[in-house]
């Protein structure tokens, strides 16, 4: 087996490999039939680690093309491959707090007509 970190690369014998990431983390193997069909229909694709979904840094879901979405979003497991550590509360609470702040910045509201406003 080999490490590579710190642009340096270390070889080690190990009789065993054990992979603690997590069940189905090909994220095109896996169970989930939202993900499975969004990836079959070309609206979305792998990461590159093939770990969750790729996205822009503000979560739009980035097609087979290489586009970002401007209507599909995606916050906390589904981006394991691009941010890791994004399966706890706290990662997910500021993810959600930025998405909100931009699709609400993105879509001004305006009155309804039986409100008078």
């Amino acid at each position: 087996m080999r490490v590579d970190a710190a642009g340096t690369s270390t070889a080690y014998r190990a009789g065993w490999l054990v992979n603690a990431t997590g069940p189905a983390t090909d994220v095109t193997r896996g169970g989930d039939p939202l993900l499975r069909d969004l990836i079959g229909r070309g609206l979305a694709r792998p990461d590159p680690l093939r770990l969750g979904i790729d996205a822009s840094p503000s979560g739009a879901v980035i097609d087979a093309a290489g586009r970002p979405s401007s209507t599909l979003f995606t916050l906390g497991p589904p981006l394991r491959g691009l941010r890791y550590e994004t399966t706890a509360i706290p990662e997910i609470r500021v993810q959600a707090a930025a998405l909100a702040l931009r699709l609400t910045a993105a879509a001004p509201v305006s009155a309804r007509p039986d409100t008078g406003a």
